[in-house]
């Protein structure tokens, strides 16, 4: 079982799937938010404390499949434009997690399960999110 990230994954900017699931990993290294290709990113199953601070550079990140504490915990979420899925969104008073975050994700489909919208703090914040839009 691998325990920590291969030094040589840095290398391979042009990476586009990544699957660490169920493994032994307990940090995702700053160099993962350099490979601005990757596309499928699964860390389901891994004993992560937290991602990086920079995610949100994973501008072409389509799938990322973690736990909802995990994706519930990164900042400024709207900038993963292509993000498709997002399970869980829990909503704070801070603008880089607040339901605007939501507004940017055009390609979200599926179910989303929004918590903590007693931090919406004026309805031109939930107009923003554009939900009715999301498919």
């Amino acid at each position: 079982m691998m325990g920590r990230f291969p030094d040589s994954i840095s290398n391979c900017v042009h990476l586009r799937y990544l699957n660490i699931s169920s493994t032994t990993i307990a940090t995702v290294p700053e160099f993962l938010c350099k490979l601005y290709h990757l596309q499928v990113l699964n860390l389901s199953g891994c004993r992560l404390g937290k991602l990086p601070s920079r995610m949100n550079n994973l501008v072409n990140l389509r799938n990322l499949t973690a736990a909802n504490q995990i994706i519930s915990a990164i900042t400024d979420i709207g900038r993963l434009k292509c993000l498709q899925r997002l399970p869980t969104f829990k909503v704070t008073r801070e603008k880089t997690q607040s339901i605007v975050q939501l507004g940017y994700l055009l390609e979200l489909q599926g179910s989303l399960q929004i918590r903590n919208l007693e931090n919406v703090e004026a309805p031109i914040e939930a107009k923003e999110a554009m939900l009715c839009k999301k498919r």
